[in-house]
């Protein structure tokens, strides 16, 4: 009896690694990848009213599901999560109206982003990667306080920018 528990375990835990590390490659290999082209606009004050002339912030909003249209139409962007479990969405993907096809992503740095605007020529839309606070200053040792990243332009893919 002892015999065969040592055989069968020689069989399980190799074939337990080996399902692992092929768990572990699949995910690795699916995860999302920024695509899109950034260009740092840098560290604003107030980003709504220096680049979006006092558009409201587009992410996070109360609306939801996200989607947000280009100013000519044309694309449109939305939010997700790299991973189910992760507690907010960091990832933003660029869809083309037309077609619904995805032409561009980007992930986000920190633990969530923030979505300011379309640039008027929907050329591209701001961004910021966000990481938001946790804890509570009550609490030792105390949580950490909300960061925001520099202001980011995404740009739209030049072959799909369609000029009237």
């Amino acid at each position: 009896m002892r015999r065969r528990v040592i055989l069968s375990l020689r069989v399980v835990i190799p074939t337990l690694l080996i399902f692992t590390v092929v768990a572990l490659v699949v995910l690795w290999r699916y995860r999302t990848l920024s695509t899109l082209e950034v260009i740092e606009v840098g560290s604003l004050r107030s980003p709504t009213e220096e680049v979006c002339k006092a558009q409201s912030q587009l992410w996070p909003s109360a609306q939801y599901p996200f989607r947000a249209w280009s100013p000519n139409g044309e694309f449109y962007v939305e939010v997700s999560k790299v991973w189910f479990w992760d507690p907010d969405p960091r990832v933003l993907e660029l869809y083309s109206a037309s077609t619904g096809r995805h032409t561009g992503s980007y992930v986000s740095s920190d633990r969530s982003i923030l979505v300011f605007c379309w640039a008027e020529d929907s050329s591209g839309i701001y961004v910021s990667d966000y990481s938001p606070s946790s804890g509570s200053i009550f609490i030792i040792p105390p949580g950490r306080p909300s960061r925001v990243g520099p202001v980011k332009k995404l740009l739209i893919p030049p072959t799909q920018v369609h000029r009237n």
